[in-house]
């Protein structure tokens, strides 16, 4: 029930109760270059599209450095997932939404967003509920629902001169595509704590900010 809680709040955070198609015209505003490529597989061959962005279209400089700080926290969460370690993604979620919660008045006057607020109202709830998290495919989960909302905020909003590699598998047992951000174009998969999983990781998209 614990779980269920936390998952219901972090998909609060994640903006799915917002307006979809609202932020659908937002991000294409914010796009000035696009391009598709073929990426060779072992298997096949996948599309990856590469996004550049406007900085005049995102969120002020100092609310994209801002942001540029959580998505280095987030990228210790995920690479402590990529090791097995349940202790380290554990304590790393923690710092993550701590350093969130201590910038939110400056990141509000920039961007003014309904969802930052609920997280606010709700993190109390958030980071107690998540430190009861113990085992490492509850932490997993818990990690799938922050890269929703991160995706959403980034892509929305930005960050600085920092280069974003959106990254997935397809999990064989249950044909579900799971997805994660990433700082580089590497093979690490969180969800399955490997190192090369070469079979199954792709690039599906890469979002270039300056």
């Amino acid at each position: 029930m614990i779980f269920k809680i936390t998952i219901a709040l972090l998909l609060l955070i994640s903006g799915f109760y917002s307006h979809p198609s609202d932020q659908t015209l937002i991000l294409q505003d914010s796009i000035i270059k696009k391009d598709t490529t073929k990426t060779p597989q072992m298997k096949q061959s996948n599309s990856e599209i590469t996004l550049r962005f406007n900085n005049l279209k995102l969120a002020p400089v100092n609310v994209r450095i801002i942001f540029s700080d959580f998505f280095k926290k987030y990228i210790g969460v995920k690479e402590s997932l990529v090791y097995n370690d349940s202790y380290g993604a554990g304590s790393k979620t923690i710092v993550l939404l701590d350093e969130m919660k201590s910038k939110s008045d400056e990141v509000m006057k920039g961007i003014n967003d309904a969802r930052w607020e609920i997280f606010i109202q709700n993190y109390n709830s958030i980071r107690n509920k998540v430190k009861d998290i113990k085992f490492i495919d509850d932490q997993r989960f818990t990690f799938s629902e922050i890269s929703r909302g991160l995706q959403g905020f980034i892509r929305q909003y930005g960050l600085h001169d920092q280069t974003v590699y959106l990254m997935y598998y397809k999990d064989p047992d249950t044909n579900e595509t799971r997805y994660w951000l990433s700082d580089k174009r590497d093979n690490k998969n969180p969800y399955l704590g490997t190192m090369d999983d070469s079979l199954n990781v792709n690039v599906k998209e890469v979002w270039i900010y300056e």
